[in-house]
């Protein structure tokens, strides 16, 4: 019987004339009957005009219960340990300190069958894994910026990746500096006007950073990245 909500409840037993039903009155003792705190019994309709404790001599047909969660939530708080999964990166190669339980995911969505210890990425970005630690509790990784250079690189020499392109708001940028320096990052409309400007110092490593583009009107855009006395730029294109 499922219980709908908590309450108090009553529990009738129908049957036909030919039946017997059995109770327990050889010393009976213990109401109310509890099982943990959840549920207690907490009598029967035996009664006496003369003893108001009367039912507590019978114990009616009950005899072997069992309780069973339906799979709803719990209000109580039980405390689990959780261990925040790291991500250490060796050659093209990032691994995760967890053998098993891991699911990698890629600026914020999962890569559909990345479940392994290792994972080599397949373009630059924003990495992630999750371990799950027990039921539905699942701990995730601080952001791991990963960048692809290329062996040929040209103009791109720091792996500069710009994404979503199109944008509706938010443009991730993405580079590897080879050394600490000063960068300027910008947007630049189709009439030569700087829209937007961000400066700042950063160290030398992957670098990722968020450029906030909903204040812009559509259109397209040059993104260019100043990195010390080097210049790089992506076309970009923002829509509403």
């Amino acid at each position: 019987m499922l219980l709908p909500y908590a309450g108090t409840f009553t529990i009738s037993a129908i049957y036909d004339g030919n039946a017997t039903i059995y109770r327990n009155n050889g010393g009976v003792t213990g109401y109310p009957f509890k099982i943990g705190d959840v549920v207690s019994i907490t009598g029967n309709t035996a009664t006496s005009s003369s003893d108001t404790a009367y039912y507590k001599n019978f114990y009616y047909y009950l005899y072997d219960i069992h309780l069973e969660s339906p799979g709803c939530a719990s209000a109580a708080k039980t405390p689990v340990t959780v261990v925040k999964p790291v991500i250490t990166q060796n050659g093209t190669i990032l691994s995760s300190n967890f053998a098993s339980g891991n699911q990698w995911y890629l600026n914020g969505v999962l890569i559909s069958g990345a479940v392994n210890q290792t994972y080599s990425p397949k373009q630059s970005g924003n990495y992630t894994v999750g371990v799950a630690s027990g039921g539905d509790c699942i701990s995730m990784s601080d952001k791991f910026v990963y960048v692809i250079l290329a062996v040929n690189p040209g103009g791109n020499d720091i792996g500069l990746t710009v994404f979503p392109v199109p944008t509706k708001g938010l443009l991730n940028v993405v580079f590897a500096a080879q050394t600490a320096a000063n960068m300027s990052i910008s947007l630049v409309n189709t009439a030569g006007q700087t829209s937007l400007t961000q400066q700042q110092a950063i160290p030398s490593g992957n670098f990722s950073t968020v450029v906030d583009t909903s204040d812009l009107p559509p259109g397209t855009y040059v993104l260019k990245v100043l990195l010390g006395q080097k210049a790089y730029s992506r076309k970009i294109i923002i829509e509403r």
